[in-house]
C-alpha cells in the first residue's frame, strides 16, 4: 500500500493535465448534461468556472496550507440542476463521517456521497465518475436508484472496487 498522499502517482493531478485536459472534458459534458465536479484543492482554480459552488466541511482538518488548516473540499456545480430542486437543496456539507478503510488512500464517506448525489440527480439517472478511485459513487449511485459508469486507470483500485460492489450485491433474504 502506498503512503498517505501519495496516491497522485496513478494520475497526473498538475496546472498543465487540468488546462489541456480536464478544463476541456468538462466543457464537452456540460454541452449535454448537468455536472458536478469534486476537484482537488491543489488545482480548483484552474477549473472552469462553475455556475454554483459549495464545499465538504470538515471540521478535522484535512491538511495544512500556508493560512492555516486545509478544511474544506470544493464542489463545483455546472448545468441546471436536474432535479428541478434548488429551493432548501445544500450546495455544502459537513462531513462527520470516516470513510472504511478499504485499500485506498482517499476513500470518500459514503454517506455523504449519497446526499450529495441525491441533490443532484433523479432516480434512474446515469452517474459517470472519471476518477472511481475505490468506487464510493458507484455504490452510491447504486443505493440510491440511480446507473453508473465507473473509469480508474489503477488496476489496483478497480480491483478494490470490483470486490467493494460484489460484498454488496450478496443477498441472503
Amino acid at each position: 500500500m502506498r503512503a498517505k498522499g501519495s496516491y497522485t502517482s496513478n494520475f497526473e493531478d498538475s496546472p498543465q493535465y487540468v488546462r489541456e485536459v480536464v478544463t476541456d472534458v468538462i466543457h464537452r459534458c456540460i454541452a449535454k448534461w448537468p455536472v458536478v465536479v469534486t476537484p482537488g484543492n491543489r488545482c480548483m482554480m484552474l477549473y472552469p468556472q462553475p455556475d454554483s459552488f459549495g464545499c465538504y466541511y470538515q471540521p478535522a482538518a484535512v491538511g495544512l496550507q500556508t493560512w492555516g488548516n486545509l478544511d474544506a473540499q470544493p464542489i463545483f456545480y455546472y448545468g441546471k440542476n436536474p432535479t428541478k430542486r434548488n429551493l432548501g437543496t445544500p450546495c455544502s456539507y459537513t462531513l462527520m463521517e470516516k470513510p472504511e478503510k478499504n485499500g485506498h488512500p482517499c476513500v470518500k464517506p459514503l454517506g455523504a456521497w449519497k446526499r450529495l448525489m441525491g441533490n443532484v440527480s433523479a432516480e434512474g439517472m446515469t452517474v459517470l465518475d472519471p476518477f472511481m478511485g475505490s468506487g464510493t459513487t458507484l455504490q452510491a449511485a447504486r443505493e440510491l436508484g440511480r446507473y453508473a459508469i465507473g473509469i480508474e486507470l489503477s488496476e489496483e483500485y478497480c480491483e478494490i472496487a470490483a470486490k467493494r460492489q460484489q460484498q454488496r450485491m450478496m443477498s441472503f433474504g
